[in-house]
């Protein structure tokens, strides 16, 4: 017996009950880590593109120069399917402000906005979820009560990472009861 593919993995979780769409995590290109090669992932993304009809999320190794390079050549193999690279960043995160900036100028880009999903950040450590949720109040209230066109789309925050990095959720029964 061979060992499982990315595309049969991902064929499987497509198929689970209530799955909307498939995330493909580029962990393993991380220069501090197995640093993959963008050609690897970009084989292993066409791989997994061509075998789900479900959206398919692409996120990258949170190496800055990494996934800009990853991100333009997996987008450029992936034309035409319909993928969501996750995602475009300025240097801080959670903050209203660089949210909207950034959407600014990826509109002056040529992005159509009704092809952006804002990923506001997630914080776990740090600001913690309660600012990332108040943010995304604010986001929210500023898109639709005050008709802020440039934070009108939709929102997708990436946590369970972030969370299982957290001291509670790694600390032991014992220290943390």
């Amino acid at each position: 017996a061979g060992a499982t593919t990315f595309a049969e993995i991902a064929k499987k979780a497509e198929e689970m009950p209530g799955a909307d769409f498939v995330v493909l995590r580029f962990e393993g290109a991380d220069p501090n880590g197995e640093n993959r090669s963008v050609e690897d992932c970009v084989a292993i993304a066409k791989e997994v593109g061509d075998a789900i009809t479900a959206p398919l999320v692409i996120e990258g190794c949170k190496n800055v120069e990494k996934d800009a390079e990853l991100f333009s050549k997996v987008a450029e193999a992936l034309q035409g399917k319909n993928v969501l690279i996750l995602s475009a960043r300025e240097e801080s995160a959670v903050d209203i402000n660089l949210a909207k900036q950034l959407n600014v100028l990826i509109g002056q880009l040529g992005v159509d906005q009704a092809n952006v999903v804002m990923n506001v950040g997630s914080a776990a450590a740090g600001y913690g979820f309660e600012y990332v949720v108040s943010t995304m109040d604010r986001v929210k209230a500023a898109a639709l009560a005050q008709g802020d066109v440039q934070l009108q789309m939709p929102i997708m925050t990436p946590v369970a990472d972030e969370a299982w990095n957290v001291k509670e959720a790694m600390a032991s029964e014992a220290d943390m009861p």
